[in-house]
């Protein structure tokens, strides 16, 4: 949840570094132990709707989106699949090489291993990333895949 000056604090499980620290520990904090995330970061929104992964928008620089925790289906929108994202708060980016992040963003909601933001400006357009077993990206498709940053089918 963003403080009063915008910074990010979490608790609660930590298994795959969920609370935004650099590691993953099997115990998890209470809300009175919360922690701060990424503190050189202020953050416009947070969504904490996922299982084992948060996604945020960052305040400035564009308004990109961030995310961290678990990433075994893709959900942190990294291109690439691993049990947790070793970097603090990684960025979002689009799909191709060319490494362009997700941004600016206005809206953002994650759901148990996927997630979806709302992309202003020259590439106006929903854009999701994770797991894809009912269809919950909206690209026309299902099935236990990886799906990159792309946008949904209008």
């Amino acid at each position: 949840m963003p403080s009063e000056k915008s910074n990010a604090y979490c608790w609660g499980k930590n298994d795959k570094g969920q609370l935004g620290r650099s590691f993953a520990s099997p115990n998890g904090l209470s809300y009175g132990d919360s922690v701060p995330v990424a503190s050189q970061y202020s953050f416009w929104d947070i969504d904490v709707g996922g299982y084992d992964h948060v996604c945020a928008i960052q305040k400035g620089d564009n308004f990109p989106v961030r995310c961290w925790g678990g990433n075994e289906v893709g959900q942190l929108g990294m291109g690439y699949i691993s049990a947790f994202h070793a970097e603090l708060v990684g960025h979002v980016y689009f799909k191709g090489a060319d490494k362009k992040k997700l941004s600016p963003v206005s809206n953002l909601s994650s759901g148990y291993a996927h997630s979806c933001a709302t992309l202003m400006g020259e590439y106006s357009n929903v854009f999701c990333w994770g797991i894809n077993i009912f269809g919950q990206l909206g690209n026309g498709q299902s099935g236990y895949k990886v799906y990159e940053v792309k946008a949904v089918n209008a």
